[in-house]
């Protein structure tokens, strides 16, 4: 280490210039009023510039990957806009930084419809398990009846802080623990914090399989996504902390019919099912919303008309199947959805949700006036508009 600059606190500094001629800042502290700098030409070994990597408005991936080594960091540009012409696919461990995901400020990551935004595939014991990925927004450019592609999918412990991953066909994050789909798929311990899910086609986050436990997802956001909020279908002890919901759903099974909203109850609701009209409908659809005037809902784009000719399925704010035993930590999520389907012994402590009937769970909460409740799932109520 050595001491690159000293002066008083408003010197200026371009570290960009420092990172492309081959320094790179590895810190900075104060004494008395003075800034001091250090850098370390050592640890220039595996940092990749992305910068370096655009030709003809776009990144030349596979350049980029061929120079990709394990353990490298990829630095981004702030306020940059990267053009992907295809998805990334790392088999090799990796630390991708951005800048900010603040509008006007942001590092972004777009990806053409019918494209895949990152892969992180694990294929032994010690590949692609260490990456980490920090202040970028994945555009994925989602228009209808694109293929149901990801905006990351990791079968390594890929660790995600203020990311954004919007407008993917598929989930906007799938961490598989499968093993299914990559040998040794393993995503325990997976830290997500300050991230936002929205206008995916499928779920916002979706993690699953035996090895996706002790997952921490930390102040994260879902919203406007077709599919469930977040998704969990892993064996145990995954902690959410503060996640908020709103909107999910938007196209599943969310509908207007006979001046009332309503959301579908199961994955497959058949073609024809008429609310309050068509044997055993009771079994298909529950009542979201009615007006406390008694005036007629219309439909709108997120409440569209009921359609004979449509089949439909649920979509909710947390879906948590199988052997979970989770925690959710004052979760807020939004009464414009369906009711939270919560499986396998779940333990939500505080908080604002809504929770299925048929859900196996236990809620316990502190309610205004200082009284602690602990119950079990409580019954889908309507809530007047």
């Amino acid at each position: 280490m050595k001491i690159l600059k000293k002066g008083p606190l408003n010197f200026k500094l371009n570290l960009m210039n420092l990172l492309t001629k081959g320094l790179i800042v590895t810190g900075l502290f104060f004494t008395g009023g003075v800034a001091q700098t250090l850098i370390s030409k050592s640890e220039v070994k595996g940092v990749l510039m992305l910068d370096n990597y655009v030709k003809a408005g776009a990144v030349d991936t596979k350049g980029l990957l061929n120079e990709v080594q394990s353990g490298c960091v990829i630095q981004c540009s702030p306020a940059t806009e990267y053009v992907f012409k295809n998805s990334l696919v790392f088999t090799k461990s990796v630390t991708i930084t951005g800048y900010s995901t603040t509008v006007n400020r942001s590092t972004v990551f777009k990806f053409p419809i019918d494209s895949a935004g990152l892969s992180f595939i694990r294929t032994d014991s010690s590949s692609s398990v260490g990456n980490s990925i920090t202040g970028i927004w994945f555009d994925g450019g989602h228009r209808e009846n694109a293929l149901p592609k990801h905006g990351l999918w990791a079968t390594g412990r890929t660790d995600l802080t203020n990311c954004v991953f919007e407008g993917f066909a598929g989930h906007g994050v799938y961490l598989d623990g499968t093993g299914t789909k990559g040998s040794n798929g393993n995503v325990n311990r997976n830290m997500l914090t300050n991230c936002r899910f929205s206008k995916n086609g499928r779920n916002g986050l979706h993690i699953d399989g035996n090895d996706a436990n002790v997952v921490n997802v930390i102040n994260c956001d879902a919203s406007n996504n077709e599919g469930h909020g977040f998704y969990d279908g892993a064996m145990m002890c995954n902690l959410y902390l503060s996640p908020h919901s709103n909107n999910n759903g938007l196209k599943g099974g969310k509908i207007t019919h006979q001046c009332i909203r309503w959301f579908a109850l199961t994955d497959s609701v058949p073609k024809g099912i008429e609310p309050l009209k068509s044997p055993k409908w009771e079994l298909y659809w529950d009542t979201l919303q009615v007006a406390k005037d008694g005036r007629c809902l219309q439909p709108t784009g997120e409440f569209q008309a009921w359609k004979a000719d449509r089949a439909y399925k649920t979509s909710r704010p947390f879906c948590f199947v199988g052997n979970t035993r989770h925690t959710i930590i004052n979760p807020y999520v939004e009464q414009n959805q369906a009711a939270s389907y919560l499986d396998g012994g779940t333990l939500v402590i505080n908080g604002a949700i809504t929770l299925d009937p048929k859900s196996r769970c236990q809620w316990i909460r502190q309610e205004t006036n200082g009284v602690s409740r602990f119950s079990n799932p409580i019954k889908t109520t309507i809530n007047p508009l």
